[in-house]
């Protein structure tokens, strides 16, 4: 099926698809500065003189060397004029989440299971409605500022979309006295927050989980990178233990068992068995605080048994 082409709503061009109708608007139609402001062509850093002139006002001067005493009130001003736009932008985002509530609840939604005037019968969304008639418009930033707009409506129980449009349209005068004061504290919740605050103080959007810490306790969560000597001797000398107690309760267990042995088997555990009784009796002689540094050796004492016993069989035999 071949895409539906739009034509450019400023200059008239036609055969264009929604995503080239986005980009012929970011590329040949740019979104222009506000009125008042002219913009310098080549990079601020370069700029020494008249870099910013709002309407009906003098240059502002960026080279302080050429800034005349009489013209630090009226830099002040334009200042002062261009930080008020800046801080309504959050309210121009509110104006606009509110109109896109009301468009989509008020005129669009009578349409939504209608035919539409491009695309024929058969489902017709709010989204639909926006690709034919407002192409530029994402969709999904739109929905976080209707969602804004809803949230603040709720929070001061403005009524709807349409009361919040005429909560910002109309000039404070037009308003009645409470809703003045309604205006003035939504003015005063939304200035100085971004859309990502506004929504974080709705709960509207969740705050980012804090790296490495228990989400049930909230205390932070240790990771170690590699034991201590300490900690690895004491994991040794454990399996250690549990290994030596296993075999002495097999052995314990073993009752006549052995009988059943070989006797080559028999001489061959019994030789084992000496050597380890002997370097066992070494080991409970040696005091503890020298135990670190006991050595595996044959003692004086148990080369004289050894001889006495081999002696003793000698003689028997």
């Amino acid at each position: 099926m071949a895409a539906e082409l739009h034509t450019c709503p400023r200059c008239g061009v036609p055969g264009f698809t929604a995503a080239g109708l986005k980009r012929h608007f970011r590329h040949d139609h740019p979104s222009p500065f506000p009125p008042a402001l002219t913009m310098p062509k080549k990079p601020l850093k370069n700029v020494t003189a008249t870099a910013i002139v709002p309407a009906g006002s003098a240059p502002l001067v960026l080279n302080r060397t050429e800034i005349a005493a009489g013209d630090h009130a009226q830099i002040g001003q334009q200042l002062t004029a261009l930080y008020r736009e800046a801080q309504d932008a959050e309210v121009a985002i509110i104006r606009f989440g509110a109109a896109f509530w009301f468009v989509e609840n008020e005129i669009v939604s009578g349409t939504r299971a209608g035919n539409s005037p491009k695309r024929g019968p058969g489902s017709y969304g709010f989204e639909s409605w926006l690709r034919d008639n407002a192409p530029e418009i994402s969709f999904r930033t739109a929905r976080r500022y209707r969602d804004l707009a809803e949230a603040i409506s709720a929070k001061y129980r403005l009524g709807g979309a349409k009361e919040t449009c005429e909560l910002f349209d109309a000039s404070p005068e037009q308003l009645p006295p409470d809703w003045q004061a309604k205006r003035e504290k939504v003015r005063s919740f939304i200035s100085d927050k971004s859309v990502r605050a506004l929504q974080l103080e709705l709960n509207l959007a969740s705050a980012p989980a804090p790296r490495n810490v228990d989400p049930k306790t909230g205390k932070r969560i240790h990771y170690p990178t590699t034991k201590t000597k300490a900690e690895l001797q004491a994991e040794r000398l454990a399996v250690a233990k549990a290994d030596t107690m296993d075999v002495f309760s097999n052995f314990y267990e073993l009752g006549d068992k052995w009988m059943a042995c070989e006797d080559g088997e028999l001489i061959v555990a019994v030789e084992m068995f000496e050597k380890w009784v002997k370097k066992a009796k070494r080991w409970l002689k040696t005091p503890p605080m020298s135990r670190a540094k006991f050595e595996d050796v044959a003692s004086p004492e148990d080369d004289e048994s050894d001889a006495g016993e081999e002696a003793g069989e000698g003689g028997a035999e």
